[in-house]
């Protein structure tokens, strides 16, 4: 969903009161606080919540999209929305054609907040798989990067506890996180997986599994397009002949074709282990990702409830 610089504009001017008591306008330059905690505005939850674990009480971190069931593809904006990206210290986004509206709300809002674009941070060309939190090793080189953009202008001791934070969450928060993928890779290397879509590439790739779904059908139902009868049919055999170890699906996404892979799995008595896009209202990205990894693990052990 994309909408004109004017609307976006437009947005701002009907929000009335924005954060921290500040009025906007479209036509006026808007400047973020510059003491106190750093407001943080996230277009999706999941990167919310590692600015929120990494920086704790020195940022303020609001998301746009916050609840579970809301599509990031086809997210309207609102006037709330544009506010809070026209009072923010920095705007992170998913980029890589995830979340354009993002981009477009931080453009029109007038602010001189940074725009912190995972995508272009990490350096990734256009048509990369954008669900990044799915990669180890790009988590951690964001997490640095965020520390880097939330320190800079700040004090000495804001950017040390900045620090902290980081190598906290990387060393502390993620350390059953490290040691799932760790026990992954050495035990079950190579097995091969099925999933309902692309959103779990990244993490297979980092565990060194095998998905043998057909990456045109993974990509289709991430994306709402429609796959080739071929690509449907090959994933239908590899289920009904138990050809995969576990099926790995988001039950966020759940379309017709979804639904008929899951009686297939079901019938062949395959794991299943739920794959979400987003993290559950009630969980840290920490806790969301071990608690997915170890539900994997139980699975390919042949032991999960």
């Amino acid at each position: 969903m994309r909408l004109s610089a004017t609307a976006l504009q437009r947005l701002v001017a009907l929000g009335g009161i924005a954060l921290s008591g500040l009025s906007l306008s479209a036509c006026s330059s808007v400047h973020p606080p510059t003491s106190g905690p750093k407001v943080v505005v996230a277009a999706e939850r999941q990167w919310g919540s590692i600015v929120a674990e990494v920086a704790g009480p020195l940022v303020v971190v609001q998301n746009v999209i916050e609840n579970p069931s809301t599509d990031p593809h086809s997210y309207e904006p609102t006037s709330a929305d544009a506010n809070a990206v026209a009072v923010a210290n920095l705007v992170v986004a998913n980029g890589l054609g995830y979340d354009p509206w993002a981009m477009q709300l931080h453009s029109a809002a007038g602010s001189d907040a940074p725009l912190f674009d995972i995508g272009s941070f990490l350096r990734l060309p256009d048509g990369s798989n954008p669900h990044r939190w799915y990669s180890p090793s790009d988590i951690r080189r964001v997490v640095h990067g965020l520390v880097d953009v939330l320190g800079s202008g700040r004090s000495r001791a804001f950017r040390s506890a900045l620090e902290r934070g980081g190598d906290r969450f990387l060393h502390v928060s993620l350390r059953t996180y490290d040691r799932r993928i760790a026990q992954i890779q050495r035990e079950f290397a190579g097995t091969p997986v099925a999933a309902s879509e692309s959103i779990v590439i990244p993490m297979t790739s980092a565990l060194h599994l095998h998905l043998i779904t057909p990456p045109g059908l993974l990509r289709s139902v991430s994306e709402g397009g429609e796959p080739t009868a071929a690509e449907v049919t090959t994933s239908a055999a590899q289920l009904t002949h138990h050809q995969a170890a576990v099926y790995l699906y988001n039950p966020q996404n759940t379309t017709p074709l979804v639904k008929t892979q899951l009686n297939l799995a079901r019938a062949a008595h395959l794991p299943i282990v739920q794959w979400t896009e987003t993290p559950p209202l009630n969980q840290s990205f920490a806790s969301w990702q071990t608690n997915q990894l170890t539900n994997l693990l139980l699975a390919l052990k042949g032991t999960l409830p």
